[in-house]
């Protein structure tokens, strides 16, 4: 869809959808063969299944519980944000954000290149030889007490991931910092 047009989608099917021009897509049903999100676009997926995501070119994924998506990817300037939902394999690259705040990743994530991934919970532990996929694993909490697992592909993922604390622990950081500088 071109030129700011709007798509709700409730059901059906869809082989090839390709939103550009600052349009939106709604999916609470049915299923995406392939969607190519790019030139400022917005994908927001909270129901339904898509075979496979990737979004670039300054466009922005979305996906909410409900929503799966089997191969989700973002690279040249791409935004994904993992509030929920599931997904197979995660992939970033080139300059692209990943931000998650819950959801599953359930084979792998990779990332690449500038690309970098924000990881928003707590309780993180990073085990480098642990995983399936040659990158270690790293487990934790989302923010909402969710535990979760995420197998790293690749020896280089981990340096393109940051670990962004709940903000209690921030908070309390940040607190016992000044308070140890002030005496």
């Amino acid at each position: 869809p071109p030129d700011q047009t709007t798509v709700d989608m409730t059901g059906g099917s869809v082989h090839n959808l390709r939103p550009y021009d600052s349009s939106i897509i709604n999916m609470s049903g049915g299923g995406i063969q392939t969607l190519d999100a790019f030139n400022i676009s917005t994908a927001n997926i909270s129901g339904g299944d898509v075979r496979s995501i990737f979004t670039w070119d300054h466009a922005t994924t979305n996906l909410y519980d409900g929503g799966s998506v089997f191969s989700l990817g973002a690279g040249v300037s791409g935004t994904i944000n993992m509030m929920g939902g599931n997904t197979e394999y995660l992939r970033a690259g080139d300059f692209s954000i990943v931000n998650l705040f819950g959801g599953t990743v359930n084979i792998y994530l990779n990332a690449w290149d500038s690309a970098k991934v924000n990881i928003y919970g707590y309780g993180f532990d990073y085990d480098p030889s642990a995983g399936n996929w040659n990158g270690g694993q790293l487990t934790g909490l989302w923010l909402d007490d969710t535990p979760f697992i995420i197998d790293l592909a690749g020896s280089g993922t981990y340096s393109n991931i940051n670990l962004v604390p709940e903000p209690i622990s921030l908070i309390l950081f940040t607190c016992g910092a000044l308070l140890l500088r002030s005496s």
